[in-house]
């Protein structure tokens, strides 16, 4: 009874000597107008989840706003599309998503605009947030404390390291930064070195080493490309700058009902135009305004992925008039290559483990989606086939497999394994 009533008292003054878990960003100006009081014009170009989010609130506050996406489909990473499966009178087409995403609780705006569209009202928890290590042993943080520096000494029990391990190795002088998270200060420190090297000096325990490298590849990264200074953002952005843990929430229906088509339908009756299929090559400038497809805007917001943003670019003659943001668009660097799997089996796997787990590759397997056992649609067609649908994930594709044939089976290879 003193352990449990004490708890509560230590992790209130944890979050009082934080200055509490949530801290704003961007101060908000309360004399400024919340609507525009007169008309005006934005493109926002890119059609997933920034540019979603940036859509719907201009389009709330007043602005004439036309969404242009280069795919077919809208949504991004976020995105859902129809394909065939079956052959003859067994074809049928059902809704794929392009990943399964997990909806964490410290996701603040974005949670927020969803609940503004009343979208989370069918969103389940996950069991726990797993990790099966190549020889079968699982590591789960379903029981571990959420607040911050309780959740250490909670990973030190789930076995992920002993004290004894780091006091005496070099990992506890050097986990040191992992605590110390400071923009500034981090950056300028440890952007320049990459987790492999840290790894490589630290010694980490081998569990522990284990849970930052699915880290690193969940950020489409292997640990030799993973600078140290955005693993220990991340690390303290997922786990110790809040209290809600690693668990997260998910839907259980596809995006294309459950997330983008509640959307698409709040910006058309705001008044957004919506043009799919319709990739934006350049951006001209004029006196006052901007053009995109001829068309005249006041304004321009860019919500595309690195390549797209550069691509863009490039051809703006207008860009250099702006050296300093030009220099850092031109050293944006993207990520590794991903790549995601969808495939319906004759056989339902997977049953005891949460819907999603997290691997310790061999080859290229970083993660399994177990579809069919919380999809509605998937879980129907199963339980008529007798079958499984699984979701395969590789976020950092290593660079030797090229060819769509070659990655199916490493993946394939993986999950046999």
């Amino acid at each position: 009874m003193a352990t449990a009533s004490i708890k509560p008292w230590i992790a209130q003054k944890i979050e009082d000597r934080f200055g509490g878990f949530r801290q704003q960003a961007n101060r908000i100006d309360p004399t400024l107008p919340r609507k525009l009081d007169q008309e005006r014009t934005v493109a926002v170009i890119g059609g997933g989840i920034a540019g979603f989010t940036a859509a719907i609130e201009l389009a709330r506050r007043g602005y004439t706003v036309s969404l242009f996406e280069r795919n077919t489909y809208l949504g991004g990473k976020l995105g859902s599309w129809q394909e065939t499966i079956g052959q003859g009178d067994d074809a049928q087409d059902v809704w794929v998503d392009h990943g399964f995403h997990a909806f964490f609780r410290h996701y603040y705006n974005f949670n927020r605009l969803l609940d503004s569209l009343d979208l989370r009202k069918g969103f389940i928890p996950i069991d726990d947030y797993m990790i099966i290590e190549q020889s079968g042993q699982r590591l789960g943080f379903k029981d571990v404390d959420t607040t911050p520096i309780l959740n250490m000494i909670s990973m030190a029990q789930k076995g992920l390291f002993s004290w004894k391990d780091l006091i005496f190795s070099p990992a506890m002088r050097k986990l040191d930064p992992f605590l110390r998270y400071d923009p500034g200060r981090t950056f300028a420190n440890f952007d320049d070195t990459s987790f492999e090297d840290f790894d490589r000096q630290a010694k980490l325990p081998t569990q522990l080493r284990l849970a930052f490298n699915t880290f690193s590849r969940a950020f489409f990264s292997d640990a030799d490309r993973m600078s140290l200074a955005e693993l220990i953002k991340s690390f303290h952005f997922y786990y110790l700058g809040h209290d809600h843990g690693l668990l997260y929430d998910y839907p259980t229906g596809n995006y294309q009902d459950t997330i983008l088509g509640p959307m698409v339908e709040h910006l058309t009756q705001h008044g957004a135009s919506i043009h799919t299929g319709q990739g934006v090559d350049t951006i001209e400038r004029d006196e006052d305004g901007f053009r995109v497809h001829g068309q005249r805007f006041d304004r321009v917001v860019l919500a595309t992925d690195v390549v797209g943003t550069r691509a863009i670019l490039s051809n703006c003659p207008w860009i250099h008039e702006h050296p300093a943001w030009a220099d850092r668009i031109t050293r944006l660097r993207p990520a590794q290559r991903y790549a995601v799997w969808r495939v319906w089996m004759d056989r339902d796997m997977g049953h005891g483990l949460p819907h999603f787990i997290s691997t310790e590759r061999f080859n290229a397997l970083d993660s399994v989606t177990f579809y069919h056992h919380y999809e509605k649609d998937c879980r129907d067609w199963a339980q008529k086939s007798g079958g499984g649908i699984y979701e395969l994930h590789s976020y950092a594709l290593p660079d030797h497999l090229v060819e769509p044939e070659a990655i199916r089976q490493a993946l394939l290879a993986d999950l046999v394994q």
